[in-house]
């Protein structure tokens, strides 16, 4: 099956590497081409309906990574704020693995995270089943000196919780209370979730 690859100005490129479902080929120009192999689909099966829906979801995808390559490319590049907004774009396509990527790519650049953008990250690794990952960037955010806050733990006791591990989400929003940031209605909303997970 074919794979449609995003354009780069690039007169090379190293072999692409495969993450997740998602295929990274960092160029010599340290511009990111990303292809999304997860929305690429056959269109041997299902209805004209099923068929249009998907190939305008494919082309939303794509537009959101090539705008973010768009702004890798400017000089002077955009704030980390823009960055931000353009990772959440993807973000709600599922597209969790290309994000990880892009964040990693946004590092290699010099592109300095702040706590927003650390959060998608941590979001990420929490949808792809890599919490472990999470709490990585959480230790990494206090070790640079960005303050996590309640979407930071938030998202990490989710992570948590969906994977039955309640009373270590228990600790954490401890922890959480510790550093100020006062559990919310978001949090106790996780926990009761996560409750009525284990008790179903």
């Amino acid at each position: 099956m074919a794979t449609r690859r995003g354009t780069s100005n690039a007169v090379a490129a190293h072999p692409a590497k495969r993450f997740g479902g998602n295929i990274f080929t960092i160029s010599t120009n340290s511009l990111l081409s990303v292809s999304s192999s997860s929305s690429t689909f056959s269109t041997a099966t299902g209805n004209s309906s099923d068929r249009i829906r998907n190939t305008h979801l494919d082309k939303n995808i794509d537009e959101a990574i090539a705008s973010f390559n768009r702004m890798l490319r400017m000089h002077p590049r955009p704030s980390v704020v823009q960055f931000g907004l353009g990772l959440s774009s993807i973000v709600k396509f599922k597209q969790y693995a290309t994000v990880v990527g892009l964040c990693k790519l946004m590092e290699s650049l010099g592109i300095k995270h702040n706590v927003y953008t650390l959060n998608i990250l941590i979001n990420c690794f929490c949808r792809l089943s890599l919490l472990h990952f999470g709490f990585s960037i959480l230790g990494k955010m206090l070790k640079l000196g960005v303050e996590p806050d309640s979407v930071t733990f938030n998202t990490l006791i989710n992570g948590l919780c969906i994977e039955g591990k309640v009373l270590q989400a228990v600790r954490l929003s401890d922890q959480m209370a510790e550093r100020g940031c006062k559990p919310d209605v978001f949090t106790y909303t996780i926990f009761i979730d996560g409750i009525e997970t284990i008790t179903i």
